[in-house]
Formats: C-alpha cells, sequence, structure tokens
C-alpha cells in the first residue's frame, strides 16, 4: 500500500523577511499531519504534539521536532476505532514509535504560495 503524506505546520508568526528566527516550545502548537491512500482517496488526520522547532524566514528554512507518543486522530470515529488507528500509526508497519519516539521535520526551502 502506497501512503501520500503530508505535514502541515501553521503558527501565528510574523511574515516580515527581516524577522529574528521564531523559536517553538511544545507550547507553541500542533502539527496536523494527513495521510491517504493513493487513487483511493481515503485519508485520516491525526495530530502530533510539538517538542521544539525554528524557523528562519530570511534563511528559507528551519527543523521541527515532534514527538510521535503523542498521535492521535481527529478523524470521525468513535473512540475504540480512534484508538485502532492511532496505534496501527505507531506500530512497526507505520511509524515504529516503540523505537523512533521523536520525528524531525527539516525546511529546506520556503517559497511563495503563487
Amino acid at each position: 500500500m502506497r501512503i501520500q503524506s503530508l505535514f502541515a505546520v501553521t503558527f501565528l508568526m510574523a511574515t516580515s523577511l527581516h524577522a529574528a528566527p521564531a523559536k517553538f516550545t511544545k507550547d507553541s502548537g500542533t502539527i496536523i499531519w494527513t495521510g491517504g491512500k493513493q487513487f483511493v482517496g481515503d485519508s485520516h488526520s491525526v495530530t502530533v504534539d510539538l517538542k521544539e522547532g525554528s524557523l528562519d524566514l530570511a534563511a528559507k528554512k528551519g527543523q521541527f521536532v515532534i514527538d510521535m507518543t503523542t498521535i492521535k486522530t481527529t478523524d470521525n470515529l468513535d473512540e475504540k476505532s480512534k484508538a485502532k488507528l492511532a496505534g496501527h500509526l505507531s506500530s512497526d508497519d507505520f511509524f515504529k514509535v516503540s523505537e523512533f519516539k521523536d520525528a524531525t521535520i527539516v525546511v529546506k526551502d520556503l517559497v511563495k504560495d503563487a
């Protein structure tokens, strides 16, 4: 099965390219992740907590460390199904959270959305 992933990081910050690099802590926000099965149109959304991060708009780069042990589904499912999905994503089939408790998102370039 092929999974497409889209990471969206949303924070309130100044948009000036001359601003100092922004630093983030675990209290700064949550990352929303959406993954779907290609050609089927089925997708799931989960949140994971941010541990730390930085974003330098002038240099167009950044890095975010996320706590993979905090996976929670936001799908409109009953609690049992939500727990099952979160468990499946945490398993060795996907993120192997038992071994990889943190994940790092590296921003190598930023481009203006047209």
